[in-house]
């Protein structure tokens, strides 16, 4: 989870609260944003029976976000492992960057267990792809990872994860609002729901 929290992700949300905007049995929201600020970098929580929504004007995706079945506010407002939590919510895509790791780290693999001479070992590392972002991306790293790294299979073949920028959004809302939502402000919450 840390490799994905950079430091202005806390940072902009170190001043949220966490507004109860409904309770009921089945479905409960709660705004988490900066008093006095409205809308801006807010994020609506929605929990409903069919998973958690999260929407606002800080949120994952263009639009927001929802979960997979099963996950409520318990779940929710618990220690959560990065991985774990964006797998609920996110999609694995093509990241260069992790493409880029993953065939030198399939290099440096190589050398290790003798495969390969540290000669060809430095002649892979230098014409390791500058992988692009665009839609040849997987395509140039499958070729290096079957063709030069002799793959064949194609299995393993790196690349793909969930975007950084959007799983860090997403774990450091989610840790919010288990800070939030834990101890004393849960009391809170609850007896400003039911007052």
């Amino acid at each position: 989870m840390a490799e994905w929290i950079h430091p202005h992700m806390r940072e902009s949300l170190k001043d949220h609260v966490l507004e109860t905007v409904v309770e009921t049995e089945k479905v409960q929201a709660y705004y988490l944003k900066k008093p006095g600020d409205g809308r801006m970098m807010s994020t609506l929580i929605l929990f409903t029976p069919e998973g958690i929504v999260l929407q606002g004007d800080l949120t994952l995706g263009r639009n927001g976000n929802v979960s997979t079945l099963g996950h409520g506010r318990r779940w929710f407002s618990g220690d959560l492992s990065g991985s774990y939590l964006c797998e609920k919510f996110l999609h694995r895509v093509f990241v260069p960057a992790y493409a880029i790791e993953g065939l030198r780290y399939e290099i440096l693999q190589q050398r290790r267990q003798g495969d390969i001479t540290k000669e060809r070992a430095r002649e892979l590392w230098r014409d390791c792809p500058t992988i692009s972002d665009d839609f040849r991306g997987p395509q140039e790293t499958y070729d290096f990872w079957t063709d030069d790294l002799r793959n064949r299979d194609g299995d393993g073949c790196p690349g793909y994860g969930y975007e950084p920028g959007e799983a860090g959004r997403l774990c450091v809302i989610q840790q919010k609002f288990a800070e939030l939502y834990s101890g004393s402000k849960a009391e809170e919450i609850q007896a400003v729901a039911h007052g």
